[in-house]
């Protein structure tokens, strides 16, 4: 038997039941194909614009560099201490509303058919990965100093 198939027969279960079941009302709020999209365009713009700083970085010429990089220090640290706080007043709000909807949802009849559906299951699960791609890329990036805002 193959390791794969040894995978699949004794963790399928301990793989399934680690991560929690979405559903498309789940992920329906929080899907927005524009957004997407612009996500794409801004990641695309990211990328060209690593790469210029890729050429910069080769170069000899440091002292010029420094003297840009406290420049933008000087110029943006305050307005970067209002945006920290603006984004954690706005990740409480968004939590506290979240649990207000996850009990809503479980509340209805109605919402438990369509979350219960095969084939609403599986746009959320599609709708779930796309958000997560998203998630991933932002946080490599993040991980790696860039902060990329979509």
């Amino acid at each position: 038997m193959s390791f794969d198939k040894l995978r699949e027969k004794y963790m399928s279960n301990v793989l399934e039941s680690s991560e929690p079941k979405t559903n498309v009302l789940d992920q329906l709020p929080s899907y927005n194909s524009y957004e997407t999209d612009l996500l794409i365009s801004t990641l695309n713009v990211e990328y060209e614009e690593q790469c210029m700083l890729n050429k910069l970085l080769s170069e000899e010429n440091t002292s010029e560099n420094v003297e840009k990089i406290e420049k933008f220090i000087d110029e943006n640290k305050e307005k970067i201490d209002t945006q920290v706080e603006s984004l954690e007043e706005i990740t409480k709000s968004l939590k506290d509303v979240c649990k207000k909807n996850k009990a809503l949802e479980l509340d209805k009849e109605e919402y438990q058919q369509i979350i219960n559906s095969e084939e609403y299951r599986v746009i959320g699960e599609k709708m779930k990965k796309l958000k997560t791609l998203k998630t991933d890329i932002l946080h490599f990036l993040d991980k790696a100093g860039l902060g990329v805002q979509p």
